[in-house]
């Protein structure tokens, strides 16, 4: 994950009053939730092979491959069930609510799902999201160069949509399951109706993933952070620093009670005295050691002005390729990538299935903020693997929006 996107989010949560104590992947939260280690494949599951995990949502999509609980392609795609809404709203002339509702099943008994013109359109508007994912699977197969699907298991409000599981499954030709994210655990104890807890079990797949990650009595679920070592290394700075400072203000205040009290008693006064300056001298020894601190004030200066000079015309690299693999299309994967500050250019490689993919490529990278004057410079077609596709070249010039920002984060960190 790109240091500045989890960097983002911590900001957020900071600014919030909370703390990460982990940060997770929902490809990773889904793989825990609903792959159960030595579970018999079904009659109609070919034996071995891949097992797809696709959660599904309103806007985005998780198309997860493993086996055996070892990730081995994950791709997100910016597509999920509000296409379905929207096809709704516009062919049976609905508003966006009631083609929710409709979609969920809600509402007028002439707009049910199972009938024909409202499940037709629930289906045309599936199968462009079907053929990128069975688009994706096929690549991965590809690069994989052996292996089959087993099986695939839907999660996430749009897997709901019984139309989604028949389209699935006529792209693909495997079975496609629902998943159980509750298997193996006791939510007995849980102070709901058992029917709501069922019923809702495909909503908090990625919850049920997530939370598994922190439970450290099971030993076969396979773990990761993404939290920085730098944020628990500040965490124990600023913890170390507050118990200093309260010790320090105890330590006055038990000073202060202590002269008052000493005040009082005129028999003790000498001794009281006696003690007081050795405390004096005590701070004294404490003020010499402030040197220190100056000298460390001098040498962030020298730093800041430093890292002020070697990021004048910094690119935000990371931020450019996240904003190239959102806009990526489908039929377009990338194979190199190489840029310039200091000329400002980018090149990229890529591969597609035909001509059209260059040209998908040209109108979605058109969008990128941080890209001017995208180009394709050659394409030429390939048909070694018994599969005819187009490898193309495209230059593109940086524009000001590549620019990052870590000149003013840095400053202002050393303040």
């Amino acid at each position: 994950a790109h240091r500045d996107m989890v960097r983002s989010l911590l900001s957020a949560l900071e600014g919030a009053n909370l703390s990460a104590s982990r940060i997770d992947l929902i490809p990773f939260a889904l793989i825990r939730a609903l792959h159960h280690p030595g579970a018999s494949p079904s009659a109609d599951e070919p034996f071995g092979g891949h097992e797809v995990i696709i959660g599904s949502g309103a806007g985005l999509t998780n198309v997860i491959v493993h086996e055996n609980g070892i990730p081995r392609f994950v791709r997100t795609l910016t597509s999920g069930g509000s296409a379905v809404t929207d096809a709704l709203a516009l062919e049976l002339g609905l508003d966006d609510e009631d083609a929710e509702a409709v979609k969920r099943g809600f509402g007028d008994t002439a707009y049910a799902p199972d009938q024909p013109h409202v499940d037709g359109t629930t289906r045309d508007a599936l199968l462009p999201l079907a053929h990128e994912v069975a688009g994706s699977l096929d690549f991965h197969l590809a690069q994989a160069g052996h292996g089959e699907l087993r099986r695939v298991i839907l999660s996430g409000g749009a897997g709901r949509l019984r139309a989604l599981r028949t389209v699935l499954q006529d792209q693909l030709g495997v079975p496609v399951v629902d998943g159980e994210p509750y298997a193996g655990l006791d939510v007995s104890k849980l102070p709901l109706d058992p029917a709501i807890v069922a019923a809702s079990a495909d909503l908090f797949a990625v919850a049920v993933g997530l939370a598994l990650s922190g439970d450290p009595s099971r030993g076969d679920v396979r773990r990761i952070s993404l939290l920085p070592a730098s944020v628990l290394e500040e965490r124990e700075g600023r913890r170390q620093l507050m118990l200093a400072g309260a010790g320090v203000g105890a330590f006055a205040l038990a000073l202060l009670l202590l002269s008052v009290v000493r005040g009082t008693q005129v028999d003790h006064a000498r001794s009281s005295a006696q003690r007081a300056e050795d405390r004096v001298n005590t701070l004294s020894a404490s003020v010499a050691n402030l040197h220190e601190v100056e000298l460390v004030q001098g040498d962030i200066a020298s730093g800041t002005q430093l890292a002020t000079t070697v990021l004048e015309h910094d690119v935000a690299w990371p931020r450019l390729l996240q904003d190239v693999a959102t806009v990526l299309p489908g039929d377009v994967w990338l194979t190199s990538f190489s840029g310039s500050r200091v000329d400002g250019t980018v090149q990229f490689a890529a591969t597609g299935f035909d001509q059209t993919s260059a040209a998908h490529w040209l109108q979605q990278t058109a969008g990128v903020p941080a890209l001017r004057q995208v180009w394709v410079t050659s394409s030429t077609k390939d048909d070694a693997g018994g599969r005819p596709l187009v490898r193309f070249s495209s230059t593109a010039k940086l524009d000001t929006a590549a620019a990052s920002n870590r000149i003013a984060r840095y400053v202002e960190g050393a303040k």
